[in-house]
């Protein structure tokens, strides 16, 4: 690729999200937080690799991670693969023991101790969830019945229950960015009468929920979640 056509397509990545920026900024009742979003830097190295699928612009997982850490924040990288979706996530707000995290293009998740209860620009969304500790799943064992609120076609509430059981896996290497950590996994099978699904979750040698997939809904699936920065 010419330096010319590189220069181009990186302007119009970076000046994608600083009109993404600026339209939170204005809209934003905290500036901390609307400064804690705008410390998704390294996002727009990965969208100019994105941009031209993957044939434009390679960047190095590496430069990726710099570019984030320039932030001075953690980072969750966001991936839903039956949406086509992956990107980066920065605090934007707390609220007792949620923490609501956002991208640069208005996409947001809420966590639980870092266990996901609500979405925002998913399609169907968690509106709220009932789900379980972080040290029930991290224990591997034991029953939870988890319960999750969406709105219907008529914006009305609409609960979906499932009952849920935990059991440990095999210790497995995940991969994040430039880095691999060992982990050992716990995986979560949830059923009701409709449907079912499975929640895998793998925890660093430190404790802490490196990466985890994590049901949204029937239409979007599953989300992946990884600790990039933290």
């Amino acid at each position: 690729m010419g330096t010319g056509l590189e220069m181009k397509v990186t302007r119009r990545v970076l000046t994608a999200t600083a009109l993404c920026l600026s339209l939170l900024s204005a809209c934003g009742n905290d500036s901390q937080s609307v400064e804690n979003v705008a410390a998704v830097k390294g996002a727009k190295l990965y969208a100019l690799h994105l941009l031209t699928g993957g044939k434009v612009a390679t960047v190095d997982n590496a430069t990726v991670r710099a570019g984030l850490e320039e932030g001075n924040q953690p980072i969750w990288g966001v991936k839903v693969d039956k949406l086509h979706y992956i990107n980066f996530m920065a605090p934007y707000g707390i609220n007792g023991p949620v923490q609501t995290w956002a991208s640069n293009t208005y996409e947001s998740i809420s966590l639980k101790d870092d266990i996901l209860i609500a979405t925002r620009g998913f399609g169907p969304d968690i509106m709220s969830a009932i789900v379980p500790s972080l040290s029930q799943v991290r224990s591997a064992r034991g029953l939870f019945h988890r319960v999750y609120y969406y709105l219907d076609g008529a914006d009305q509430p609409q609960r979906v229950d499932f009952d849920c059981s935990f059991a440990p896996a095999a210790s497995e290497t995940v991969a994040v960015l430039d880095r691999t950590y060992a982990a050992h996994r716990v995986n979560e099978s949830c059923i009701n009468a409709q449907s079912s699904f499975e929640n895998a979750y793998w925890f660093d040698p430190s404790g802490s929920l490196r990466q985890s997939i994590q049901y949204v809904s029937s239409q979007a699936a599953s989300m992946q979640l990884q600790r990039v920065i933290d």
